[in-house]
């Protein structure tokens, strides 16, 4: 019996189970990072209250690191998954 890519049965692909799994990496990490990305955004804009200079700049810190972690995510995941 042959799998879906037309090798054996349990002799899947090494590329495919690679790709397979860095895309579910990605994934597994965007969400969590797209929750801490919009609870800081919310924090900054004092939604639940106001935050003094010194918080909102380590809070802007902190979202800039979240977006390069989520470039860094996305760069690999292109260059593996595709």
């Amino acid at each position: 019996m042959a799998n879906t890519n037309g090798s054996p049965a349990g002799h899947e692909d090494p590329e495919d189970i690679r790709r397979e799994f860095i895309s579910n990496i990605a994934h597994d990490l965007k969400t969590p990072i797209a929750i801490i990305k919009e609870s800081l955004s919310l924090i900054l804009d004092q939604i639940p209250g106001p935050i003094n200079e010194k918080q909102a700049k380590v809070l802007n810190m902190a979202k800039d690191n979240v977006n390069r972690l989520t470039q860094k995510i996305d760069d690999l995941s292109e260059k593996y998954t595709t």
